[in-house]
Parts: structure tokens; sequence; C-alpha cells
């Protein structure tokens, strides 16, 4: 190999490891069924405006509280139970009942009644055996409730009446068939518009007011096909820019109506897979944006940018030409921030960045810059010099933890009377860097901020202005907590 290629080759390794190690991996746990749940496929997850979960799953709904789950099943001759178990979508309205999407079409949970108002969508509108079944449920912001189905694409909720109605479409070529087909998006822009995922017609749009939706000319969307089932738009999500978000099952792409810009963010191989169909998007706390990418994985943004991380999960493999072996369906971030996602596989993936699970740090023989042996004894997190952790130990003196290093550095001084050899039972930080350390046996001991050793404060019985034991338990910045009693030091 030339002294070029292999300088080319190095470089590669070099920048490939450095995308491997950017990339945010997150370690979640489960909820599944060893913990009560009663499907592991599990299609969405919602918050309620009481703080409780409700998962719609492959085996009816439930509602959990973190540690129990009450069940929600279909009961052949009991008219007010839900009416099929397969359930796809949830939603809570503004009286709180809790709307299901489901394999008949959709169920209404009444609280106070605790039963359920079905509406058999195979029935109410005459179709074919399985042609109500009801993959979306959507609330927008004036209360109103839609549903995206099967064979029928969107219809409506007429609260008036309590019955349902197809959604008017307006198109230059056919009429009634428009309400034939599969569809699964819907979705309510900044300004009260609505737009909708047409099988037939592509991105439909109805302002706020209108009556009727019309699809968008293909050529303010870049051209880019949305009609048909092979890049059907299969979510849809507004940002703070009214910049409509759009997954279809073989693409990410942005639309902002108000200023004309389209763009593609990323393009799939085609296929066939069905599970494409599954992808939600959601902002989180910090105002990231979230896609949830079927068994393509997470993709998170940066704000609302085009720039993205795709997302590793730990314990969970990419499979050779099939992507991810797990499957994402829908997913929520609830109000304190943890992520709750449905897989198909195992149940509800929860992940909550801000709680990460603990590591222990130990002492390693082998390892210099590790902890030192025979157990800590105070934790101090410097507030001057951010990021660094004093920690006092046994017999070790002071380590100085470094996060970003991962390492242990030791502050070494001149033990004479010390019990064990040198140890720091309590640690104190002053204004100016200077440290504090309380001994067990060599007294009180003051550090310079270049962690050098100014002095010593010790007991002595002919001398009552020193402290008055030289086992030192407890310190802090100014006052001195000695072992038999409480002195001011002044320096």
């Amino acid at each position: 190999m030339t002294p070029v290629k292999a300088l080319s080759s190095l470089l590669i390794v070099f920048f490939f490891a450095l995308r491997i190690q950017a990339q945010q991996v997150i370690e979640p746990t489960y909820v599944s069924i060893a913990e009560g749940l009663s499907s592991p496929e599990v299609l969405d997850v919602m918050q309620d405006s009481y703080g409780l979960m409700w998962i719609a799953t492959g085996n009816g709904i439930q509602k959990y509280d973190g540690y129990r789950f009450e069940s929600f099943k279909s009961v052949p001759g009991r008219t007010v139970s839900l009416q099929d178990n397969q359930t796809w979508s949830l939603i809570e309205d503004a009286e709180h009942n809790i709307w299901v999407a489901n394999g008949a079409g959709v169920s209404k949970y009444d609280r106070h009644t605790r039963g359920f108002v079905n509406y058999n969508f195979t029935l109410l509108f005459n179709t074919e055996a399985g042609g109500g079944q009801t993959f979306k449920v959507f609330l927008d912001s004036e209360n109103n409730i839609w549903a995206c189905t099967q064979f029928m694409q969107l219809v409506q909720y007429d609260r008036a009446s309590d019955k349902w109605k197809y959604s008017k479409f307006e198109s230059d070529t056919v009429d009634n068939q428009i309400h034939q087909g599969f569809s699964i998006a819907l979705n309510e822009d900044k300004k009260g518009g609505m737009w909708f995922g047409s099988p037939d017609q592509g991105l439909m749009h109805k302002p706020k007011g209108a009556d009727k939706f019309t699809a968008v000319p293909a050529e303010k969307i870049g051209n880019v096909d949305f009609v048909g089932f092979n890049n059907l738009i299969t979510a849809m999500y507004t940002d703070s820019t009214n910049t409509i978000w759009i997954a279809a099952r073989n693409g990410v792409y942005k639309y902002n109506p108000d200023n004309g810009s389209f763009k593609t963010i990323k393009v799939y191989p085609d296929g066939d897979d069905v599970w494409t169909g599954l992808n939600s998007i959601h902002m989180d706390n910090d105002g990231n944006v979230w896609i949830a990418n079927n068994f393509r994985g997470i993709l998170k943004f940066n704000g609302i940018s085009d720039q993205y991380e795709e997302i590793s999960i730990a314990g969970k493999l990419i499979m050779k030409g099939h992507g991810w072996n797990i499957t994402f369906s829908g997913f929520t971030v609830d109000r304190s921030g943890i992520f709750w996602f449905g897989t198909l596989q195992y149940g509800v993936m929860k992940y909550d960045p801000v709680n990460k699970p603990f590591s222990v740090l130990t002492h390693d023989p082998a390892n210099p810059n590790s902890l030192s042996p025979n157990g800590v004894y105070g934790i101090f997190a410097s507030k001057i010099k951010p990021g660094i952790v004093y920690v006092g130990t046994r017999g070790g003196g002071i380590n100085v933890y470094d996060p970003t290093k991962q390492t242990f550095d030791k502050i070494t001084y001149k033990v004479v009377d010390d019990r064990f050899g040198g140890s720091a039972r309590s640690i104190a930080e002053t204004s100016d860097g200077a440290l504090w350390v309380g001994t067990w046996g060599d007294g009180l001991i003051k550090f310079d901020k270049n962690y050098r050793e100014i002095k010593k404060y010790k007991y002595n019985p002919k001398d009552d202005n020193t402290i008055s034991n030289n086992q030192v338990r407890s310190d802090q910045a100014g006052k001195k907590m000695a072992g038999c009693g409480l002195v001011q030091t002044m320096d």
C-alpha cells in the first residue's frame, strides 16, 4: 500500500470513528407483558389531562398510572365494552372522554359512566367487511374529532347529531371514488388549517373556515408524488414556524405553505413492507423534533433545523437488509419529558433523557487513574471548576474526578496522625478555589487552588483558639465542624 493510500484509509477510519462516537445511544427500559401489559404489540401511547398514560395495543387499551394497569377490552354481548380489541390510536377531548381508533371504527370512553359508546363504521358507512377499521383519531383546536380509515379515507364527527360523516373533498377528477382508500395522516397548522394525506390526491389542505379539502398542486411540493400506497403520507407535525413536517412511507419532507418552501430531508429505498406506514412525529421538551420511523429507527433533529442524527438503541441491532430489529409505531413525550415509544415486538419502550442509568466508579488495581481503594467518605462538586468533583477517601486522600476524561487525580499531603494513612472525611471550597479538608487524625487542612497544602489546623489542649478535635467529620466554607465542637477559622 502506498503512503497516500495508507493515509486515505486512516482518514476514512478516523472520520467513521468520529461519526460513530457522535451518534447518540439511548438506554431505554421496557414496559412489557411481565409488568402487566396486555400485548407486546403497542400502536399508540397518550398521556391524558390527569397525567395517566393510555396505551393502544393489539389486545385492547390500557390505562397505566406507573404502577398498575387497568384494561379495557371487547366483551361479547356487552354493548358498553370496547367494540374491537385491535386498537390503533388514542386522543382525549375537552370533556376528558377517551376516543379510540380500532378495528371496527371508533369508540368513545366516558369516564362518568365507565362505559364505551361505539361507532361501527362498517355498518354506519355500509362498507365491506373490515372497511371500517380506523387507524387514527385526531382532535383539532376547536375540539372537533376526525378519523382516518381503511377504506373511506377521512371522516369527521358531528357532535350535534352524534353521527359521523364523510369529510368534503373538492377534486377535478373523480367525485365519489375519493372516499375509497386507506389513510392514516391528519394534522392542523398554526392558523387552524387542516392537512390530510390522501391515497389518491396526495397532500390535501382545508384552510380554517373552509368546508372542503383540496389537493396541493404538485409543483408546490417539489413534484414529490404522495399519491398511491408507495409513498403514502403517514404522519405530519406543525412546528413554530408553521412548517409542516411530513413522514411518508419512503421519506421525510418539510413544507412551509406561508413562504412556499419545500425540502426533501431524507429518502428511503422503495419497500412494500406494510409497517413502513408506522411513523410518528413529536417535539421534546428541549425543542428538538423526533421521528419514530417504523423499523428504520429514530431520527432526532437539532431543534427544528434540517440537521438530524440517527439514534441508536442499546441492546437492539440493525438487521442486514431490513433495518432495526425493533419496529416503532406511535409515541409521545409526557409532561415530565419522558419518551413513551410504542413498538410491535417489545411493548412500550420508555426513555428518560434526564435521569440516565447509574454507572459505578470503582478502584481498578490495573489503572492508576481509577478511584483510590478502601471506600469513599465524602463528595463535593466544585463551583469554581465546573464539572470537577472532589472525592474524599479512606486512606487515599482526595481524588479529583474529571468527568470528561473519566479519570481520578490524587491530591497528596503529609500524613502525620491520620488513623488510616490519609483520610478525607469532608471537603469544602471557598470562593478563591481553596479547599478545606477534614481528616481522621490530622485535623483540618487547607489547600490552595492548585492543591498545594497551605496549613494544618490541629487541636492543642493548651490553646483555646484551636479546633476541638483532630477527627473532623464535616465542614463547610467559612465554618468548620470538628468532632467535638464548632470553630470558625479566620485566615
